[in-house]
């Protein structure tokens, strides 16, 4: 157990993600698991060359394969990507110590043994590009009108009213729905994490609820939102947490 918390924990500091690959399949054994990249790591096992340090450039990310005992493995997946690392000598150099000090220990904490000298080999797979339509200027202009409406009806004693303005789309849902394509699950809470302070924000400014009781929904609101393990379908989402906010600051608006 202290094993695991003691990854955990390095995981953190290190903004990492570590799994263990047991020879069948691929287990999340760190808690930060931000962006997703179960694919990344079963292509890297694929890559990997056997007793060596094997460090897989996919998709503009980095996953380094661990070699363990057997056809096992640890996976690490640092949360950098090769588009914000200096290209320079001197950090290319550093990075790549940081990266075998990092595996070396690792593999400490899990083997309860000392790393070996690995070799080690790099690989590569060019990244598909792919092409994202953006929403034009006059468009976004509109999604922004249509937010706009929302935050100056949220005092509004009429929910069906509410909820059909909330039904238009809105710059919010627009943004969501690009990192929701990209699998980016921290963009998604942080799009709606803005949304939600803008209409307690626009709920403050009316006067109508006591800040105390205002913040303290917020509150509410946010915690659900950065500890939501699965996150649904983005729309969903905002619309489930915006109306559960709206039910509340009314309620406490009759009850006051």
């Amino acid at each position: 157990m202290m094993q695991n918390e003691n990854i955990k924990l390095l995981a953190n500091i290190a903004s990492t993600d570590f799994y263990y690959y047991n020879g069948e399949k691929v287990q999340l054994i760190s808690e930060n698991d931000a962006f997703k990249m179960d694919a990344l790591v079963n292509e890297a096992i694929k890559l990997r060359v056997k007793g060596t340090l094997t460090i897989v450039n996919i998709n503009n990310f980095y996953v380094v394969v661990i070699p363990l005992e057997d056809f096992k493995s640890l996976i690490m997946i640092p949360h950098i990507n090769t588009t914000n690392i200096p290209r320079d000598y001197k950090a290319t150099t550093k990075f790549v110590n940081n990266i075998h000090q990092l595996c070396e220990l690792v593999y400490q904490l899990f083997t309860q043994k000392k790393a070996p000298e690995w070799k080690m080999s790099v690989k590569k797979i060019p990244a598909q590009a792919k092409r994202i339509k953006f929403a034009n200027k006059s468009e976004l202009k509109q999604l922004y009108k249509n937010e706009q409406e929302i935050f100056k009806i949220i005092n509004d004693d009429n929910l069906p009213f509410f909820q059909q303005k909330l039904a238009q789309p809105t710059l919010t849902e627009y943004m969501g729905s690009l990192f929701e394509k990209q699998h980016f699950e921290r963009g998604q809470k942080d799009i709606v994490i803005r949304f939600v302070s803008l209409l307690i924000n626009a709920v403050i400014s009316n006067q109508e609820v006591a800040v105390t009781v205002a913040l303290k929904i917020q509150d509410d609101i946010l915690g659900t939102i950065e500890f939501k393990k699965e996150i649904p379908p983005f729309k969903l989402w905002m619309d489930q947490l915006v109306n559960y906010g709206w039910i509340s600051l009314h309620c406490s608006a009759f009850l006051s």
